[in-house]
């Protein structure tokens, strides 16, 4: 219930593999008497550094093998969230199923699901399908952001997880030329920072980036006054 004291996490120089992140965070734990939730919070605010110590090859592993990990218990519900999903399962009204989605196609009363329930194929008609499962994994299915880096305006992160961008959160065009009209902020810098969907993250990117974009527009202003 109450939120959990970082704890500080003991990582090797250097160039960083993620099994040395994983290594890491477990003997923290160990060395903490399990107190994992005191570990997380003691990463995280050296996550985006974390990740750019991480080569090409080792990011796309901490991709494949351990992000989801990373987001659930990064993530964490709180408790007065816990307490009303445990109320509705204890009465009935919540199922929690374990599987993968197959299919689904409307019917009279809303949708029939095919779903792999842990090997079997499973039949669920429901009223509503509503994807929960965190950001989209390719930036290019975005409508918008997919006419930017068609039009060569902008271009995917390598990992296509978002925009690729310089250090100022500037988007780079086709070319990898930063723009001087176009940032982003956020998730659509995860492919550079990863952990960049929290306000913390996003305040003190929005802080560092607004002088630059107050001068801007002060220039601009000072040109389109008329010369006594």
């Amino acid at each position: 219930p109450s939120p959990a004291s970082p704890i500080p996490v003991a990582l090797p120089g250097g160039t960083l593999r993620v099994a040395d992140l994983l290594a890491a965070a477990r003997r923290a734990v160990r060395d903490s008497d399990g107190d994992w939730q005191g570990v997380v919070e003691g990463l995280r605010p050296h996550a985006q550094a974390l990740w750019r110590r991480l080569g090409p090859d080792e990011r796309r592993l901490f991709l494949r093998r351990v992000a989801r990990y990373w987001e659930i218990h990064r993530h964490r519900i709180p408790p007065a969230s816990a307490a009303a999903i445990d109320d509705l399962r204890a009465g009935g009204r919540l199922r929690l199923l374990r599987g993968t989605l197959a299919e689904a196609e409307p019917t009279g009363g809303g949708l029939r699901v095919r779903a792999d329930l842990d090997g079997t194929m499973t039949d669920l008609d429901v009223g509503w399908l509503v994807n929960a499962t965190g950001p989209g994994g390719d930036v290019t299915t975005d409508p918008f952001l997919a006419s930017l880096i068609t039009a060569g305006t902008a271009r995917p992160d390598p990992f296509r997880l978002g925009l690729d961008a310089g250090p100022d959160g500037a988007v780079l065009d086709a070319a990898g030329r930063p723009s001087e009209r176009l940032f982003a902020l956020g998730p659509l810098l995860r492919g550079t920072l990863y952990e960049t969907t929290a306000v913390p993250e996003i305040r003190a990117q929005a802080a560092a980036l607004a002088p630059r974009l107050l001068a801007a527009a002060t220039s601009r202003i000072a040109r389109s006054q008329p010369v006594a």
